[in-house]
């Protein structure tokens, strides 16, 4: 359905064909320490605890099939009107919605990305799936990396901010340009925002979220609560777009798609973060604890990637998640395609205990690691 290109300015970053898998299997693992799920390190307010532990009491009740409460509160947060709102049983449902909803018969993706677009996708067995790596060149400065990708033909684009794995933020300007360019061709633009409530593009004012979505009606903006509050259990995602793509997707979800837990949460999550000081604390605790992560990391002889977000992406030793795993910490292999690239590993940015305790096992291993090959 088009071409559209773009330029995305993203920091250092190597030429490879990566995606990113769901990390948290801690059912078939002993973990102590989860670094492979990325969640805010801050704990949420009290308020957001009450409201659980209320909700609790109204087990017995069905939610509210329009969703008032929710959708208003979120509103409100986001600068945007409740009917441009939709909330879900986390990101991954209304991703795989609006995917229902646009039934692409032919999509390509760019690399590296979320596997979890993927998964959306396969729903459909007419849907032709083709991957594009990025080409990547370092600028003279050694500071940013150019991502030039065009000609890319596609019936949706799928884009991510902050990119995950990398976990940079895309430039406000670029991502105009690629909203732009995308219209014009009638290409629909998923953007997946599932980490931007713990990147520093969240501390940006105000947010563009509302401009966009009336100035582009093919566009999709997908957002969750689940990482800044750190409860994957419960489930809260939202969608931001034009009323009319709300009530079309809203089509495709199930007629009771939020608990009742999500559902008297998210208004409380929605006025916290709209309130700000939460996130103020949130971005500055998890820059102090990235910049200094990075800092060890580096230290000790890893190759790190800067980012912008709640992990970061660093390149070890193969053999470095079973090691790891042996200490009961689990980190995430990035992945390449259906083959496992166990050189890059995508940590989460945790409280500072427990990236000390991460520094300590990884002196460890290095330790045995040299003590191994001296014995050689």
């Amino acid at each position: 359905m088009g071409f559209v290109s773009a330029v995305v300015i993203l920091k250092e970053w190597d030429r490879e064909e990566l995606s990113v898998q769901h990390g948290g299997d801690i059912y078939r693992n002993k973990v102590e320490l989860d670094f492979s799920v990325s969640l805010n390190p801050v704990s949420p307010p009290e308020a957001v605890a009450a409201a659980l532990k209320e909700s609790m009491g109204h087990v017995s009740c069905y939610p509210d099939l329009l969703q008032t409460e929710v959708r208003q509160a979120i509103a409100a947060s986001d600068g945007v009107t409740a009917e441009e709102v939709l909330a879900g049983n986390g990101a991954s449902e209304l991703l795989s919605a609006v995917v229902a909803y646009l039934h692409p018969h032919q999509v390509t993706l760019l690399e590296p990305g979320f596997s979890g677009y993927h998964h959306a996708l396969r729903q459909w067995e007419d849907c032709k799936i083709r991957e594009v790596t990025m080409e990547a060149s370092t600028d003279p400065a050694g500071q940013l990396f150019s991502i030039l990708w065009e000609g890319v033909e596609t019936e949706v684009l799928f884009l991510a901010n902050p990119w995950n794995p990398l976990g940079v933020n895309l430039e406000d300007t670029l991502l105009m340009q690629t909203l732009s360019r995308a219209e014009r061709q009638g290409t629909p633009m998923i953007l997946d925002e599932s980490f931007f409530w713990l990147s520093d593009a969240a501390e940006r004012v105000p947010s563009k979220a509302g401009t966009w979505i009336r100035q582009f009606p093919n566009l999709f903006i997908i957002r969750s609560y689940t990482k800044i509050f750190s409860m994957p259990g419960v489930r809260m995602g939202y969608l931001l777009s034009q009323p009319d793509n709300c009530k079309k997707v809203q089509k495709k979800l199930p007629e009771w798609n939020l608990s009742i837990q999500a559902q008297e949460l998210m208004p409380v999550c929605a006025r916290i973060l709209g309130e700000g000081s939460f996130l103020r604390e949130t971005m500055a605790y998890i820059k102090r604890e990235r910049s200094f992560l990075q800092k060890e990391l580096t230290e000790r002889g890893f190759l790190v990637y800067p980012g912008d977000t709640v992990f970061l992406l660093f390149r070890g030793p193969e053999t470095l998640f079973e090691l790891l795993l042996k200490k009961k910490i689990m980190i995430r292999p990035v992945q390449n395609g259906q083959k496992q690239n166990r050189t890059l590993y995508r940590i989460a940015i945790k409280d500072h205990e427990s990236n000390l305790r991460l520094l300590h096992c990884l002196d460890e291993v290095q330790k045995n690691d040299r003590t191994d090959t001296g014995r050689n």
